[in-house]
Formats: C-alpha cells, structure tokens, sequence
C-alpha cells in the first residue's frame, strides 16, 4: 500500500470536490439499472420509495462534541441516520450524538432526500417516527409516510423474518 497521508490526501481532496459523491451516485444508478424488480421488470435509475432508520454506534473519547448517550439503546457515542432506497442503497447519510432523537433528524433527512430525489414518494419508518414529525415529512414534502409497527413484542437473538412476496401494495422503488 502507499503511505497512508498520500491515501489520505487523495481521500480529502476527492471529498472536498465532489468525487466521492459523484462515483457513489453513478454506481447505486448502475447498480438501479441492473436490478430487475421481483416480476422483471426494469428498475428506473431514480428511486420512489425509501426507508429512515437510525443507528447508535460506541465511540471512544475522541470527537467528544459528537458522543452523547441514547437511553432507549444504553449507548454512549453517535448516531448514524439513514436514508436508503428499496433495494438498501444509501441516499442520505447524517452522523449525530447518539442523543439526538431519531424523530428529530427525520425530518432534515427526508427533506434533504426529496430535494437530491425529486422522484421519491413513499417513505418507510418505523414506530419511532409517529406524530408530529410524520405529518411534518407529508406537509413539507408531499410524500406519503408509512409507518411499520411491531405487530409481536420484540424476542431476544437472532431471528427470521417471513417473507412471502406478497404485499397488499408493491414497493415500485
């Protein structure tokens, strides 16, 4: 490997200008394009659906600015919010203290998703993001906002969830 500043360097530099992004763009397209939806048919490069979720992860001491504690998953650290499409590509991404609250980013994330993919519809949360901050997304956005709750209490280790297919309405994302 070359020396880890010349790397970075590179890194930085690619970032800054826009590379990064743009390379990430072309390939969840091409990557779009590639994948049929389940009947066969063609997916369009633009998705239509996309699912918000939350994600707290452990930090060390470093970036203290950015740690914060989230009661309801016992974690000191940070917080990825995601914004990702039907097939699970990422659309948006925001780090924040694991204290911040998963309804109060939603909103700046489907906000900031609707204006790069004007193309979206329907998003997916899940029971965090009920109220006020569902009606908010419906307002500022005109999407519809679907909201999956847990229809049995949650079990402990690893489990299957069934999937038959079948849906009372197809995700055309």
């Amino acid at each position: 490997f070359p020396p880890w500043k010349q790397v970075y360097e590179y890194y930085r530099k690619w970032r800054d200008d826009g590379t990064i992004a743009t390379l990430h763009d072309a390939l969840r397209e091409q990557v779009r394009r590639r994948t049929p939806h389940a009947d066969g048919t063609t997916r369009s490069d633009a998705p239509k659906v996309c699912i918000v979720d939350s994600q707290s992860a452990k930090t060390t001491e470093e970036g203290e600015e950015q740690r914060g504690y989230d009661a309801g998953k016992k974690v000191k650290g940070r917080k990825r919010h995601l914004v990702v499409d039907a097939l699970g590509l990422l659309l948006v991404l925001h780090v924040t203290s694991a204290s911040v609250q998963d309804r109060d980013a939603a909103l700046a994330m489907v906000q900031e998703s609707k204006r790069e993919f004007p193309s979206l519809d329907v998003v997916f949360m899940d029971g965090a993001y009920r109220g006020e901050v569902k009606s908010s997304i419906e307002e500022t956005t005109g999407m519809r906002v679907k909201i999956a709750l847990r229809s049995e209490p949650q079990k402990k280790g690893l489990s299957l969830c069934p999937c038959d297919g079948s849906s009372s309405e197809p995700l055309d994302g």
